[in-house]
């Protein structure tokens, strides 16, 4: 995190008096303006050092210090989770490519998650902003497809001090769904044929689409909302 840091002095009489400016014990990353005594940089660690002002009076070198003390900036953390919903049984999660873009670049990265997992990016400065995203999806199981992603909360997030913004991801499974159209052909018919009704037998493996279906000759019915994978046989037991 950038430090900033303007020392000033003054004597207690005379003057004005141009001073040169000297530090001992700054961490790496920081340094001191001998003109201006300004301290600036990016330290890359915590340090106590010393900032030393010096003027020559009178042909004496007077001088004054003043300690200066670098603590640890204010962090806090992203946590990043990712569900599924809707998942058939005996589902095996794929990894989920999350990408995480924040105001302070270092931090910008992609997460790879399962279904049920999280991570967490720590040390994250204080009043940085990021926002999780997830532009691709992986293959759905046969007979699924996945909706679009729920990110909550979503957009930009700012990262309190030493507390930790959670986002979750959530994808939704759905079946894919197909139809089944029903018809019914009358062949060899008399001049003047009249259709009677026809009652047609539906027989699927998801009972809940078991149905009559009624037409006449050159009539179709559609079932819709079928879900990928069910079987259905159609019969004829009895005619008119």
């Amino acid at each position: 995190v950038a430090y900033s840091a303007s020392p000033t002095a003054s004597a207690n009489s005379g003057g004005p008096y141009t001073y040169t400016w000297s530090a001992a014990g700054l961490p790496a990353g920081l340094t001191v303006n001998s003109s201006t005594g300004a301290v600036s940089g990016t330290p890359s660690a915590t340090a106590t050092a010393t900032v030393t002002a010096s003027t020559t009076v009178a042909g004496q070198t007077c001088s004054g210090t003043t300690p200066l003390t670098v603590n640890p900036a204010p962090i806090g953390s992203l946590r990043v989770s990712k569900t599924v919903t809707g998942k058939p049984t005996g589902f095996s999660s794929p990894n989920f490519s999350i990408q995480v873009a924040c105001s302070v670049s270092s931090f910008n990265q992609t997460l790879t998650l399962v279904d049920g997992g999280s991570q967490t990016i720590t040390g994250i400065p204080t009043g940085t902003t990021c926002t999780v995203t997830e532009a691709t999806l992986p293959a759905a199981p046969v007979g699924y497809n996945y909706g679009t992603p729920s990110i909550a909360p979503s957009g930009a997030q700012t990262i309190g001090n030493g507390t930790t913004v959670t986002v979750a991801v959530t994808n939704p499974l759905t079946l894919k769904l197909g139809s089944l159209q029903v018809g019914k052909v009358v062949s060899g018919q008399p001049a003047g044929f009249s259709s009677p009704d026809y009652t047609l037998n539906v027989d699927c493996s998801d009972n809940s689409f078991d149905q009559n279906v009624v037409v006449k000759a050159g009539q179709n019915q559609i079932i819709s909302n079928i879900p990928h994978g069910t079987t259905c046989t159609v019969t004829e037991p009895s005619q008119p």
